[in-house]
């Protein structure tokens, strides 16, 4: 993937040691990929802090579901 242009390859299938082997092999962003990458973390500060109710939206999922389930 990074030898076919990509800054960042993810690699999230849940397999943590995989997903170790995986991590110990990256290489420091430099460069363009480096700029492109601070850009998006600058962005990503800029964004209002949302909350979430997590006991409220699990309730609300579970009605949900449960409505579909009925029909």
């Amino acid at each position: 993937s990074l030898a076919a242009g990509c800054d960042i390859a993810l690699h999230c299938n849940g397999d943590m040691p995989e997903m170790l082997a995986v991590a110990a092999g990256a290489v420091q962003l430099e460069g363009a990929a480096e700029k492109r990458a601070m850009r998006v973390i600058d962005d990503l500060a800029q964004v209002a802090t949302v909350s979430c109710d997590l006991v409220a939206a699990d309730a609300e999922l579970t009605d949900l579901m449960a409505m579909r389930d009925a029909s």
